[in-house]
């Protein structure tokens, strides 16, 4: 139950990315201020620590759960279905939000923008596993190539494997959108998160792919105040 509210908080997210974000100018001062850590509030707020020792309210993420359902009937077994044919394979995605005159492609363009997909293995009885989530981009700072990444913590989390007493994966590494290549990898640096809640926080530091992206900061608002 509580990791859906870890997938409900980053819809809300992307869904807030789409509708109320803005494309951060490439000429604006990046700030020097880091990130330190990131952790939910007993009351359920998440807390973004700063390494200046001030700290961020991003507000309420989680609530409180709901009353369990009564459980479903069995269904008839389905039918095994036809192999499909092999697919090509795609090029590398471009996004391109200057010139649209659409508001809901650039919105798009946008939520895109704010995005990446997280990869994370782990060793599990010395054979290698891996993991796939998304994550989106809460700071970035595009001229040093660092950038701030909140993510879910199941993706980075398994019980088995065999190479951290924290128990979180080895090897992380995100990818923009469309660039899913070996060549296109961006090491990535666990910095905190929580199981309860299933939310975590990626730092990437120094990264010339995401110098000369078309990555844009996702603009944290108000949920109640989103139009749908």
């Amino acid at each position: 139950m509580k990791k859906i509210y870890g997938h409900i908080l980053l819809c809300v997210l992307l869904i807030m990315c789409v509708l109320l974000s803005g494309c951060v100018p490439n000429n604006e001062t990046p700030e020097p201020l880091g990130i330190d850590s990131a952790y939910i509030s007993s009351e359920g707020d998440l807390i973004i620590m700063y390494t200046d020792g001030s700290k961020s309210n991003l507000g309420r993420v989680v609530g409180a759960d709901g009353e369990k359902g009564d459980k479903g009937d069995k269904g008839d077994p389905g039918e095994n279905g036809t192999a499909g044919e092999k697919g090509e394979d795609g090029k590398d995605g471009v996004i391109k939000i200057e010139g649209l005159d659409n508001s809901i492609a650039m919105a798009a363009a946008k939520g895109i923008a704010s995005t990446v997909s997280v990869y994370c293995s782990f060793l599990i009885n010395n054979e290698t596993y891996n993991s796939k989530g998304a994550g989106v981009i809460y700071k970035l700072d595009k001229s040093n190539g660092d950038a701030y990444i909140i993510t879910n913590y199941h993706v980075l989390y398994s019980k088995d494997t065999t190479v951290t007493l924290d128990k979180i994966g080895h090897n992380i590494r995100v990818y923009l959108y469309g660039n899913e290549t070996p060549e296109y990898k961006i090491p990535a640096t666990y910095i905190g998160g929580s199981k309860y809640y299933d939310i975590a926080v990626l730092k990437v530091s120094g990264s010339e792919t995401i110098k000369n992206s078309f990555l844009t900061q996702a603009q944290i608002g108000n949920s109640n105040e989103a139009s749908v």
